[in-house]
């Protein structure tokens, strides 16, 4: 465009590829973001409660945390991916959910070590992905690397419940 002189294509050109640049910017600092191991040598429980603590300076959400198990024992490999799911989802309430509450229970159930963040938001109808928002199916493949599953409900109006199901290690 710049050498036939159509100076309105070149400028559309330059946007798209500016856009480009700074999504691309934006998808790295958030990998890299995600990859930083934030675990310290207390493991998950300790690292969940600094990110409820965090949560709850940076929000005006009330966070209710119940850790309702006396000591737990994970690869560091699962525990990372939990933290990282958790932290998604504790993000996502921040972001998008207009709640006034939020909840994060640490439990066991079944052979499972159950993970439950709910808020009591908005809600929404579907969790496809969305240009640009992949947390949600980041969250599911994170979980499907540990063995786990992520497990979705929302209605409109009536908030979500996102809950990682891990089989404990035998």
């Amino acid at each position: 465009a710049i050498r036939t002189g159509n100076e309105l294509m070149a400028k559309k050109y330059a946007r798209e590829v500016d856009e480009a640049l700074e999504s691309s910017q934006k998808s790295a600092r958030e990998l890299i973001a995600d990859f930083r191991c934030e675990l310290g040598p207390e493991g998950l429980l300790s690292a969940l409660a600094g990110l409820v603590a965090e949560f709850r300076d940076r929000n005006s959400i009330v966070l209710d945390y119940q850790n309702r198990l006396v000591d737990l024992a994970l690869p560091v490999e699962h525990e990372i991916q939990v933290y990282n799911i958790v932290r998604e989802a504790l993000n996502n309430i921040s972001r998008h959910s207009g709640a006034t509450h939020a909840r994060l229970v640490v439990d066991a159930s079944f052979g499972y070590f159950v993970f439950t963040v709910e808020d009591n938001g908005v809600g929404a109808d579907t969790f496809a992905p969305v240009e640009g928002h992949y947390g949600m199916m980041i969250m599911r493949e994170r979980a499907q690397r540990i063995g786990g599953q992520i497990k979705v409900q929302s209605s409109i109006g009536l908030g979500t419940q996102v809950q990682l199901f891990l089989p404990e290690p035998s």
